[in-house]
């Protein structure tokens, strides 16, 4: 995982670390969590960070393909995500996706996979950070390895 590196020893983050202590948390958390001795070296890690992944972001590797297939089939669309809702925030627009979502529903991957599937709409799970084992128990329409998937 390039994502976060030079910390921990020189271990690197793999993706149990990732997924328990890192995703969907407040950035003073993982600053404190990556940093614990410097706080203000690791806010402006995950700073430098997050705009190194909002540079990326067609570079994700089918979601340009998909957004546009989306798009031109005129299908309705949210923003499911781990993060607080501040973080949500900031990293739609940075991914230049504000004009994409019709909604945006915050919580977890297993949550809003839930609240998605509970409010009636067809929700597809992406395995980037949780097991499809685990992402299979909230009932979603399908779940997929990446955007570039064969069952889309």
């Amino acid at each position: 995982m390039e994502l976060f590196t030079g910390f921990n020893g020189g271990i690197p983050i793999d993706e149990d670390f990732f997924a328990q202590n890192i995703s969907g948390k407040l950035d003073d958390d993982i600053a404190t969590v990556l940093f614990p001795d410097d706080i203000e070296r690791g806010l402006d890690y995950v700073k430098k960070k997050k705009n190194v992944l909002g540079r990326k972001s067609c570079a994700i590797k089918g979601l340009c393909k998909l957004t546009k297939w989306v798009e031109d089939h005129g299908l309705k669309r949210a923003a499911v995500t781990n993060s607080p809702r501040p973080n949500a925030e900031l990293m739609i627009p940075t991914l230049g996706l504000t004009d994409f979502y019709h909604n945006h529903i915050i919580g977890d991957e297993f949550l809003g996979i839930k609240v998605g599937v509970a409010a009636g709409m067809p929700v597809i799970g992406l395995t980037t950070r949780n097991p499809k084992h685990m992402l299979m128990k909230a009932n979603p329409t399908l779940v997929i390895e990446n955007y570039e998937d064969p069952k889309l």
